[in-house]
């Protein structure tokens, strides 16, 4: 499977990325502006580094097909998606924080995971471990980044089973520098170098 951008590796690169964004850019599709798009972001890091537990709202089977679909497939995430209305809250930070934000959840996340078998709850995926919340966020990310053009429409890819071995996913050893090794096939792919 190829489905994996890196972008989410390369935090410099993705913060660079945002901090493109102004408050009144408008995206490709959807109705989120930039502040909604990251604050969302943030929300959803949130359940996978722990600090905001959630419940699954669909069955486990529907969890499982779901799973199977967006994060054990090359399937990318369709464009005009409707997830349910936006919270107030999300136009409640201004657009520089929010990224500022996302950023730290995503050093937390680094951080969260003890062992390959800790698993985070995902409300329509069901419990993730950190490689498939790894999956699933650099796919979400790469769809909005994408959404508000901030990276092709063919943004590259890296191949996600050379990349589980980079990270070492049968290790529980701390993960930030296998990162390292990762931002270097990342820039060997990427398109915006």
């Amino acid at each position: 499977m190829k489905h994996v951008t890196a972008y989410v590796i390369d935090r410099i690169k993705l913060r660079h990325l945002l901090m493109q964004l102004q408050p009144a850019h408008l995206p490709l599709w959807g109705k989120m502006k930039p502040q909604q798009m990251v604050a969302h972001l943030v929300d959803e890091v949130k359940w996978s580094n722990g600090k905001r537990p959630c419940t699954c709202i669909v069955s486990a089977e529907q969890a499982e097909r779901n799973k199977n679909a967006m994060i054990h497939s090359d399937i990318a995430l369709p464009k005009n998606f409707y997830a349910g209305d936006l919270p107030e809250h999300y136009l409640s930070i201004g657009l520089e924080d929010a990224v500022e934000q996302l950023m730290e959840e995503l050093t937390q996340f680094d951080r969260h995971f003890q062992n390959d078998l800790q698993k985070e709850m995902h409300p329509r995926f069901g419990p993730l471990n950190e490689w498939e919340w790894f999956i699933w966020q650099d796919k979400h990310f790469s769809h909005h980044l994408k959404q508000f053009s901030l990276i092709p429409e063919n943004a590259g890819w890296v191949d996600s089973e050379d990349l589980k071995d980079c990270l070492g996913a049968e290790t529980t050893e701390l993960k930030l520098p296998r990162y390292e090794q990762v931002k270097t096939m990342a820039k060997q792919s990427s398109p915006l170098d």
